[in-house]
């Protein structure tokens, strides 16, 4: 709404004048009310100039056009007159982007400000309506530049919000990767300490299987071979006593070859238990297919297949002792507790890994009731320190298979 003319002055600077007595306080109060009163009528006189402009827009540097009540332009200033895209011809209507502007202000009569683009320029236009003289002035200030700036910095704005998210994200990728690292180095620290505790354990049964070992081959030699040398030992004196009796013969002599034969024998046996020199003479395929056919021989009951399905050249040096040694142990197992009649080792190459498979067709067992027994977990460990992996399937009446590959 216009400013109405506003002559008084406030009740309350009049009343104290009246209220303090004489003296320089008196003074005071005169001299605050005389600069009150000047500015109040510097505050009129610019309101009665912006009217007296707005009523006389000639004398106005400022761009204005006049519009009627029915739209049309009345007057353009000559400051309107030089800005480009403004509709200043007297008599036709106003540009249709003015026009609600106009209207809502003539209405109101209340005056209206609004941002408007023309073509490519960009103004701030205000209108002031004069209902009673039945027109308005529209005022236009060219904003482009400053438009351009806001423009410049919104689009600043938003490149530096851009960057910001970026780096925003680059930085929660770094610590995602960073997480990632340690939850990955926590694992990595689990299972090294989980190697370690089953580097132990594969110590302390490495010791408990040498012990065994050792208590074996004391009770194989105290058994047979310290038997049969006694008995070859008595048989000697023997025969000694009757050729000095002259009862001695060629056929007792026979006797005692046929049992120093057996010492020899046995004493290869063992020694082929505790290391075949047939796997250092002629390589891991005549160790397995000599293992099979010792095998054969002491567990006539039971028939052994094979299937070798690679060279020689094709077994690693570091493998071959740990093929020979899990195929002695899965074998002696099926002997011992499988109560099969058919056992198969395979030895094959398929794709870039070696598979060792033995499977029979014995009674069966539950593996998690004996995952430790049975000599499971020497095979399991021996694959496992050589570089190889090892699977057991088994179950209640249907034998048992085992799967142990290395890289090729």
């Amino acid at each position: 709404m216009r400013r109405k003319d506003d002559t008084h002055f406030p009740s309350e600077v009049s009343l104290s004048a009246r209220q303090i007595g004489v003296g320089w306080t008196e003074t005071l109060v005169v001299r605050d009310i005389t600069e009150r009163k000047r500015g109040e009528e510097a505050l009129r006189e610019a309101h009665d100039r912006a009217l007296w402009l707005a009523r006389f827009p000639e004398e106005n540097p400022s761009p204005i056009i006049r519009v009627s009540e029915d739209g049309r332009v009345v007057y353009c200033n000559p400051s309107a007159e030089e800005l480009p895209g403004w509709t200043c011809a007297v008599g036709q209507p106003l540009d249709s982007r003015l026009l609600p502007l106009v209207s809502r202000a003539m209405a109101k009569d209340e005056e209206e400000q609004e941002d408007v683009q023309i073509g490519l320029t960009f103004y701030s236009v205000w209108v002031m309506p004069f209902p009673e003289e039945g027109y308005a002035n529209v005022y236009g200030r060219d904003m482009t530049e400053r438009k351009q700036a806001e423009d410049a910095l919104t689009k600043a704005h938003d490149e530096l919000e851009n960057r910001v998210q970026e780096r925003t994200s680059e930085l929660a990728e770094a610590v995602q990767r960073l997480q990632d690292e340690i939850v990955q180095r926590k694992r990595l620290e689990e299972t090294l300490r989980e190697s370690e505790k089953r580097v132990r354990l594969f110590a302390s049964q490495c010791l408990t299987a040498q012990e065994s070992e050792r208590r074996r081959i004391a009770a194989e030699l105290h058994d047979s071979l310290a038997a049969s040398l006694a008995a070859t030992k008595f048989r000697i004196e023997t025969i000694s006593q009757e050729m000095k009796q002259g009862r001695g013969g060629p056929e007792s002599m026979k006797d005692l070859g046929s049992n120093i034969g057996g010492i020899i024998k046995d004493v290869r046996r063992i020694m082929a238990d505790l290391r075949p020199s047939i796997l250092d003479d002629l390589g891991i395929l005549a160790a397995v297919n000599w293992l099979c056919r010792e095998y054969q021989e002491t567990y006539s009951h039971i028939t052994v297949e094979k299937q070798i399905g690679i060279e020689e050249r094709d077994v690693p040096d570091s493998i071959k002792t740990p093929i020979f040694r899990i195929s002695q142990e899965a074998m002696n197992n099926v002997a011992k507790h499988s109560r099969a009649s058919l056992v198969n080792l395979s030895l094959q190459k398929e794709g870039e890994r070696i598979l060792l498979t033995i499977r029979d067709n014995g009674q069966g067992f539950d593996p998690e009731a004996v995952s430790k027994g049975m000599g499971l977990s020497n095979i399991r460990e021996r694959a496992e320190l050589s570089g190889g992996s090892s699977d057991l399937q088994s179950g209640m009446g249907k034998g048992t298979t085992i799967r142990v590959s290395w890289p090729g």
